[in-house]
This record gives structure tokens, C-alpha cells and sequence, in this order.
């Protein structure tokens, strides 16, 4: 439960843990959710509004398979890609910001991404948007 901000403020930033969805010796990907809760009409007598915040899980996942000459050029050790996910209320992918990493490695990232299936995220009976901060981290085989 949460208070909810008033109608005409800015929506209330919620950041869940961020969660390692995967780890393996040449991949590593972690995702941070954001909730974005938007301002809601005034209840009479200055009444407080609570709200059941509901943050969808991610129920289908592709993991982004880049060419091997893609992860080659981008040389040297670690190379970590960053994403911003927009994710609709009834939980498609609408949006992928690249955010930071080697360009050759992005290509690969958004379109796996752009595929991924959430559950549903609810403020009370409203179906709202959230966002997924994804860290992925390409580990050189040895």
C-alpha cells in the first residue's frame, strides 16, 4: 500500500530491488522495476488515498544473442549494455531506450527485449505503466 500523490503533482517514483535475472560464466543480466505512480483526485475531508500497488513480474524473457564479432569488436574484458524498458500497464514492451554501452552490442539487446512479456501492473483497479532499468554484462569466454 502507498499514499498516492495529488492530482497536478509529479507521479511518485517507486524503485523496486533490482533482481539478477540471469548469471552465467559469459552473461549477466540485472533488472531494476520502476513504478510511476501517477497524482489522483482528492478524497472529501482531506481523507489520505491508499492504493494496492501491483508491479507485474516478467514472465517470458529472450535473451539477446549478439554475433560473436559484435562482442569481439567491442575488445578488451567486460562489456556492460544499459537499457530503459517502458513497459504498459497490461505488461507489453512499448519502448527501449539505449542508455550506455558499445553500440554493436545494442542492436541485439533491444530487439530481445522489445520481445519480453510482463504480468500486469495495477495501482488499485488501474492498470500503469512502469519502467526496467537493464544492466547486462558480456563476459569474454576464456
Amino acid at each position: 500500500m502507498l499514499v498516492t500523490p495529488k492530482e497536478g503533482d509529479e507521479p511518485l517514483r517507486v524503485a523496486l530491488p533490482a533482481e539478477v535475472l540471469m548469471s552465467t560464466p559469459s552473461m549477466e543480466m540485472a533488472l531494476r522495476r520502476l513504478a510511476l505512480v501517477p497524482g489522483a483526485k482528492a478524497l472529501p475531508h482531506h481523507k489520505i488515498r491508499e492504493e494496492r500497488l501491483v508491479v507485474g513480474p516478467l514472465l517470458e524473457r529472450v535473451t539477446p544473442q549478439p554475433r560473436p564479432e559484435a562482442v569481439a569488436a567491442a575488445a578488451g574484458g567486460e562489456q556492460v549494455v544499459s537499457v530503459r524498458v517502458t513497459i504498459e500497464g497490461d505488461g507489453h514492451v512499448s519502448y527501449v531506450d539505449p542508455v550506455s554501452g558499445p553500440m554493436m552490442l545494442m542492436p541485439s539487446v533491444m530487439e530481445a527485449v522489445r520481445e519480453w512479456k510482463f504480468g500486469a501492473s495495477t495501482l488499485g483497479k488501474d492498470a500503469i505503466q512502469t519502467e526496467a532499468d537493464l544492466t547486462i554484462k558480456f563476459r569474454p569466454k576464456r
